[in-house]
């Protein structure tokens, strides 16, 4: 547990990169990224039933599972869904119970849990990974998740605060309970910011709008 509250650097690189994406409907493609020549890197295969629009892809730390954010059929409203398949599938299975309008989610460094933000009902559902059934829930505001980081060891979950603009920081370890909330004064007005950690789990790099914040979790005295 951290002995002081985080604490909050800001900058704005003169030049941003967005990470290239690929989004194929009701598909997931597999690149092989061991192919020894130059990109493009070849298609090893598809994985079928992985909604209709997947747009996020979270794989877990020891490699044997790929979790999907997608938009799922509705006759009303836009939703989205969690789906998951392993790395021998060829087609993926949606896990049930997380909400209508699913936003982040990562996956423990211990591959055990996996947390699901729904960002209409504001809550975070937590995934046992091996039956991907729903073992515990986090309740936050509705309409607040943005973003959702593990910290290396597992012990911290940092949520990033789509009203206040700030990361709130809660005990994975003690009934999830919220430590910190770090302001951070960042706009967020043109989309949903993101985060991620560094290898060290020192840092978070934290997105907004024309710049990125980095956040300090090195334990303050």
């Amino acid at each position: 547990m951290l002995a002081g509250a985080p604490t909050l650097h800001r900058f704005s690189p003169q030049r941003q990169r967005q990470p290239d994406r690929l989004a194929c409907r009701n598909r997931a493609l597999v690149v092989d990224l061991q192919y020894e020549d130059k990109a493009p890197y070849p298609f090893t295969g598809t994985v079928k039933n992985v909604g209709l629009v997947p747009y996020q892809i979270t794989v877990s730390p020891d490699g044997t599972k790929v979790y999907i954010v997608a938009e799922v059929e509705s006759d009303t409203d836009y939703r989205t869904g969690v789906f998951v398949f392993s790395s021998s599938s060829s087609s993926a299975k949606q896990i049930l119970g997380v909400g209508d309008r699913v936003e982040s989610m990562d996956v423990s460094p211990d591959n055990k849990r996996l947390y699901v933000g729904d960002f209409n009902s504001g809550v975070i559902s937590v995934i046992d990974t091996r039956t991907n059934k729903i073992i515990d829930t986090i309740q936050t505001d509705p309409e607040t998740i943005d973003d959702l980081v593990v910290n290396p060891d597992g012990s911290l979950l940092m949520v990033l605060n789509f009203v206040t603009h700030a990361v709130d920081v809660y005990d994975t370890t003690h009934d999830y309970a919220l430590l910190y909330s770090v302001p951070t004064n960042a706009t967020t007005e043109l989309y949903f910011p993101e985060a991620v950690l560094s290898p060290d789990g020192q840092e978070l790099f934290y997105t907004s709008d024309g710049a990125m914040q980095i956040i300090s979790l090195v334990p303050t005295n």
